[in-house]
């Protein structure tokens, strides 16, 4: 998964922070009644982001629960859901397909192989389920495929791809504010795709892998990245969003640096 659009724990107040996990769960227990522990194996935060984005924007009928898991066996917990948690848990192990096999030609990974081959009949229904929208996210993918073999070097070409896989993902369903809401997935998976190449720069150089920043200078780089987040900031501040606004914001605005922000102390 993208790993990216995660909230900052430093900014986040405990209301905020016990929302944020009664989603988390929620999304947790979807994947679970849906696709069993498997399916649970692959929560990501990333993918509980954007429950939470579109249930803002769509404001979805919220259900509530209480559960003991295998990670808090001992106590019961709260979880949130509705039916956009079960659309946002389909995508989970759409992409979470996507990323096991990405893993395996990247380096070999049979772990990630076996893994893949095991969601493969789910990610089969997914795909019928949602046949435009698979169809259209499996073109986006083996296009940047495509610009990693014949090693493309303008790093926009495949951000831009990443970014068209986003606006396909938020893409929920038609409404007053899709405009917004696409442009917000654009430039969002533009960013994730280009702090990706700049946080692996030094790895993918390391292990002689693809990475379409190489003709870039460095110290550049934060730049563009700050300049396509202003971007998707300005897209995310013309939707309707009133639910979980605080929540969205710490992700957007603080959270999608964090991982930047550790890896640059480091150095």
């Amino acid at each position: 998964m993208f790993g990216y659009l995660v909230y900052n724990d430093s900014q986040m107040s405990e209301t905020d922070r016990k929302i944020y996990q009664d989603a988390y769960c929620g999304l947790c227990n979807r994947l679970h009644v849906n696709y069993g522990n498997l399916g649970r194996n692959t929560l990501s935060y990333d993918l509980t982001f954007i429950t939470l984005l579109l249930s803002s924007v769509y404001k979805p009928e919220i259900k509530s629960g209480k559960e003991r898991c295998l990670i808090h066996p001992l106590k019961l917990h709260d979880y949130t859901y509705s039916e956009i948690t079960d659309y946002c848990a389909d995508m989970n192990i759409l992409l979470s397909y996507y990323h096991f096999l990405d893993d395996y030609h990247d380096d070999d990974n049979r772990t990630a192989l076996r893994i893949s081959g095991k969601l493969k009949p789910e990610f089969e229904k997914i795909c019928a389920r949602y046949l435009e929208k698979t169809a259209f996210i499996a073109e986006c993918l083996e296009s940047i495929s495509e610009m990693e073999k014949h090693n493309v070097l303008n790093p926009d070409l495949p951000a831009n791809q990443f970014g068209q896989l986003m606006t396909s993902l938020l893409d929920y369903r038609e409404a007053s504010f899709s405009k917004s809401l696409q442009e917000t997935g654009y430039h969002l998976g533009r960013f994730i795709y280009l702090m990706d190449a700049y946080m692996d720069f030094k790895d993918d150089l390391k292990k002689e892998r693809y990475n379409p920043l190489l003709l870039l200078r460095r110290e550049d780089v934060p730049d563009i990245l700050e300049n396509i987040m202003a971007q998707c900031t300005l897209a995310y501040e013309c939707l309707p969003v009133t639910d979980y606004k605080t929540i969205l914001d710490n992700v957007l605005y603080s959270g999608v640096w964090t991982r930047y922000n550790t890896g640059k102390d480091k150095k």
